[in-house]
């Protein structure tokens, strides 16, 4: 099973043309760096920042067509902002590994 709207994907390639690859490329290249970031946040008990990082990775995954991975980051979002961040370390994981389907899914489009 997918994570990937891909009726609404085939639109945005067509839409994007010779720049789709160019927008995974970098959809994947920032959403690498985030993760590590999200976890030093948490780690920090910084639940502010943490609520930034995610909220960007939300945007830029309901952008690239991953509505279930959208979904799971506006939770993680949602008990960020209701604080306690070290808490959400494991919320991290889980949203990574869902990513990590996003990913190979998406990379799988280029070819």
């Amino acid at each position: 099973m997918t994570m990937l709207d891909l009726e609404a994907l085939d639109v945005l390639r067509d839409v994007m043309e010779d720049e789709y690859e160019s927008l995974v490329h970098l959809y994947v290249r920032d959403s690498d760096g985030r993760f590590s970031q999200m976890r030093d946040a948490a780690a920090a008990g910084n639940a502010e920042q943490l609520r930034h990082i995610v909220h960007s990775f939300k945007g830029a995954s309901g952008n690239i067509c991953a509505p279930s991975l959208a979904a799971r980051a506006q939770s993680l979002e949602d008990a960020a902002r209701a604080g306690g961040a070290e808490a959400l370390l494991d919320d991290i994981s889980l949203l990574e590994q869902d990513y990590l389907q996003v990913r190979e899914a998406l990379i799988a489009t280029l070819s």
